[in-house]
Order: C-alpha cells, then sequence, then structure tokens
C-alpha cells in the first residue's frame, strides 16, 4: 500500500500527517537494528487508533527504509567485484602459462623427439647395412677359399697342434672303449641280469652266485640268452650315451648352455637309476646266497659305496669323453687351414647376424620408449588443454558474475520479513488491549490480512537496481 492511497483517510480520522511523523522520527535514514520495534508498533498503532491503512503506511515506510539500507552494500558490492577479478586475473594469468607450455610442447619438445626418431633410424639403417656389408665381404671370401685362393687364410688360423692331436685320438678310443664295457656291463645288470634265475642255476650247479658292478660276460651271457636283438639293444643303448656326449659338444660349439645343462642333469640322473638298479641287484645276490642277511630297503642305496662308484665311474668319465672329443675336434680343424678359416668366418657371419638382430630390437625399443614419450607429452596437452577450456568457462562464468553483481543487489527478505512482523505484533498488541469485541476482532483480522498481502506481494526474488534508490 503506497503513502498517498492513504492521506484523506488519515486526514479524515484528525491522526498526525507523514510529515509530522517524519519531523518527530529518523524514518528517512537508515533503521537502528536495536530500535524496539514491537515497541514502536504498538506506540503508532496507539496514535493510529489501530487503523489497518495506518498499518499498511507504516508497513510501507518500513519497507522503504529497510531498502534504503541495500545502498549500504555497495561497499560489500565492490568488494566482491574486487574477489572475482582478481580470481579471473589470476584464472587468466594460469591459462597463459598453460599456453605457453603447450606452445613449448609443440614448438620444441615434440620436434625434437620427433628429430630423434629420425635419428636412430638413420644410425639403425646404418649400422644394418655395415654389419651387411661386413657379413658379404665374408661370404666371398669364404667362396673364395672353397674355391682353392689360400691367400685369404690369414694369421687368425692357428696351426693345429699335430702330437696333440694323435694323443686326444688315442685318449679318446680309450675313453670310448671304457664306456662301451662298461655301460653294456652296467645295462646288462640293470636290464637284462635276473638275478633269481642266476641264483638258481648257480645252485644247481653248487656254486654261489654274487653279482658285481662290472659284468665282462655282458655281452656273450646276451648273446647265448637272446641272440643278435639282445646284443643289438645292449650296444644301441650304449650308444645313447655316446650320443648325449656328442650333443653336448655341439651345444658347446653354439653356446648353447641351457641345453647342455639339461643333458647333464639327464644323464646324471639317468646313470644314478642304473646304479641304483645294480645296487639292488648286487644286494639280493647276496642275500640270496646268504652273504647278507638284512633284506633291501630303500634307503640302503646311497649308504652302499657301489652305488657311488657306479655312479661316477660312468658319469664323470662320460663328462671327460666330452671334453677330449671337443679337443680332438678342434685341433683337427686346426690341422686343416682352409677349413679353419671357413670355420672363423662362419663364426664371423654367425656373429654379425646376431649383432643386426640384437640392433634392431634395441633400437626398435628406444624408437618405442621415445614414442611413448610423444604419446605422454600429446597426452598432457590434452590435459592442458582441458584445464585450459575449464579455466575459460570459470572466467566467463565469474565475468557474469561480475556483471550481475555490478548491476543488481538482492533484497534481504527474511531481514526485512522479520521487521515487518515485529512492527505488525507491537501494533495488533494494542489493538487487542485497547478495544472489544467484534471492533477488535475486526481490526486484529483487517491487520493480519494486511500483513499477509505486503509479504505476499514482498518476493524473495526482487532485486533492485542501486541506481534507482
Amino acid at each position: 500500500m503506497e503513502i498517498n492511497e492513504s492521506i484523506d483517510f488519515l486526514t479524515e480520522v484528525n491522526t498526525p500527517s507523514i510529515k509530522e511523523y517524519e519531523e518527530k522520527e529518523e524514518v528517512s535514514g537508515k533503521v537502528n537494528i536495536s530500535q524496539d520495534l514491537q515497541a514502536k508498533g504498538a506506540n503508532e498503532s496507539g496514535k493510529m487508533s489501530g487503523n489497518p491503512i495506518g498499518l499498511a503506511m507504516w508497513l510501507d515506510r518500513i519497507y522503504n527504509q529497510s531498502i534504503s539500507t541495500v545502498t549500504g552494500l555497495n561497499v560489500q558490492q565492490d568488494e566482491k567485484i574486487n574477489e572475482l577479478n582478481i580470481a579471473i586475473t589470476g584464472l587468466e594469468g594460469h591459462n597463459e602459462t598453460l599456453e605457453k607450455k603447450i606452445e613449448d610442447f609443440e614448438e620444441n619438445l615434440i620436434p625434437q623427439k620427433k628429430e630423434k626418431i629420425k635419428d636412430l633410424e638413420r644410425e639403425k639403417e646404418s649400422e644394418k647395412n655395415k654389419k651387411q656389408e661386413a657379413i658379404n665381404v665374408l661370404k666371398v671370401e669364404l667362396e673364395k677359399i672353397r674355391g682353392g685362393d689360400l691367400n685369404l687364410i690369414g694369421s687368425e688360423v692357428k696351426t693345429g697342434d699335430k702330437i696333440g692331436f694323435v694323443i686326444g685320438l688315442g685318449i679318446l678310443f680309450c675313453l670310448t672303449l671304457y664306456l662301451v664295457l662298461f655301460y653294456t656291463s652296467v645295462i646288462f645288470n640293470a636290464f637284462i641280469l635276473n638275478v633269481k634265475n642266476e641264483t638258481i642255476a648257480a645252485t644247481l650247479r653248487d656254486e654261489i652266485f654274487t653279482a658285481t658292478i662290472v659284468n665282462l660276460e655282458a655281452i656273450p651271457n646276451t648273446w647265448q640268452l637272446h641272440g643278435i636283438f639282445g646284443t643289438s639293444f645292449l650296444f644301441l643303448a650304449t650308444a645313447v650315451f655316446l650320443a648325449l656326449g656328442y650333443l653336448i659338444h655341439k651345444f658347446s660349439q653354439e653356446k648353447k648352455y641351457g641345453f647342455m645343462t639339461m643333458l647333464y642333469v639327464f644323464t646324471f640322473l639317468f646313470d644314478a637309476l642304473l646304479a641304483f638298479e645294480i645296487v639292488k641287484k648286487i644286494h639280493l645276490a647276496q642275500y640270496n646266497s646268504g652273504t647278507v642277511e638284512v633284506p633291501w630297503e630303500f634307503s640302503m642305496f646311497y649308504s652302499d659305496v657301489s652305488f657311488w662308484i657306479i655312479l661316477f665311474a660312468g658319469f664323470l668319465v662320460y663328462i671327460l669323453w666330452g671334453v677330449i672329443l671337443s679337443y680332438s675336434i678342434n685341433e683337427s680343424d686346426k690341422l686343416q687351414p682352409a677349413k679353419m678359416a671357413m670355420n672363423v668366418r662362419g663364426e664371423k657371419i654367425r656373429q654379425l647376424k646376431e649383432g643386426q638382430e640384437e640392433d634392431h630390437v634395441r633400437y626398435k625399443k628406444m624408437i618405442a620408449d621415445i614414442k611413448t614419450e610423444m604419446e605422454e607429452v600429446n597426452a598432457d596437452i590434452s590435459n592442458i588443454n582441458s584445464k585450459i577450456q575449464s579455466n575459460s568457462t570459470a572466467i566467463d562464468t565469474k565475468r557474469k558474475k561480475v556483471e550481475t553483481t555490478r548491476n543488481t543487489i538482492e533484497i534481504p527478505h527474511s531481514e526485512v520479513i522479520d521487521k515487518l512482523r515485529t512492527f505488525t505484533v507491537g501494533w495488533t498488541n494494542h489493538v487487542n488491549s485497547a478495544f472489544v469485541g467484534q471492533e477488535k476482532e475486526q481490526l486484529i483480522q483487517q491487520c493480519q490480512q494486511v500483513i499477509d498481502k505486503f509479504i505476499t506481494d514482498f518476493k524473495p526474488s526482487k532485486i533492485i537496481n542501486p541506481e534507482s534508490i
């Protein structure tokens, strides 16, 4: 309700004019928060006899009074705008730093890494070509040596030791013969010898049968009992161990030490198994003949000296045979300069090819590492762009907030309503005490309608422009 609408009514009821109140009260300035609005409402209600129109007038005045205090918020408004501007400046500075970082990545770091990849690819190709040229030269020399050109043999070929070679062959022959006899005896005792049958046969001959580690009658007994097939098995089984020794020599030449170790372990375990079986049969023969009284038990094998004799008499000689074989073959090559020269070049070609493969793997890894680094840089650029976009969005939001803050101030809705209600309570308290009956109820109802309507019309979203106050 506006003031002009109530002037005539107030004049008719002989109440003081608004101007008189303005002269007596400081109503145009800032409302003193500590002032007792309820007491003032009762006082003004008494002066205007609780008239609802007077209440509407005072509610309007209090409202305008409260709005006038909003102008005091201009200082807070400037502070808020200043804070927003500082935040905007910080975000803009951060974006500039991020943009310079991206620029450094795109103009310096990424081109450097691309150039490094090109350098590595050129180095890789150069190394490959150098090794390939060396391989081609060696292949040409190989063909010339095969054709009889001994001028290319060179000083890298060492002259073989003829005496050492002959001695080595002699030792190798003796060891081979030893291994054949040893393993035929061992294979016979382990796989063919039947202790029970031999014991019965010896008993019939009034003899005592005792099995031994080495059975020199293994070959004739096998021939007698099993003919050519049994004898063939005996020799072929022996050949298995010689073949294993030869394989160890080849793996040694090719530096395949893993396979060598596997063969050594296999041979050792196989020899141990044969030794176990022979020791067991020796004990059974002794037990059957009454030489020993204790029956065979599994744990006896490792405490029996015969077990270790069989194991090392076979395995250690087998290793020695392989070493002598390698020595003899190497010395044989040295006695043939052309063959030795070809072997030397063949080894160099093999090493160069391995070098090519190693170079390929090494350069491939280095290039892959740099590409991974480039992917990480691109990911950083993407993240930085996201931050820049996020900062730009925040800047736009804060600029709009600055503009809104600069042009508008929100009315303190809850504070104004508290003042209006407090004043109205004082107003109706006077009506409640000064009037009775229907007139009191009617005035209170009208006052309530006035305050309800005023509050309903006063919306929380209502904003004002400071320049219009």
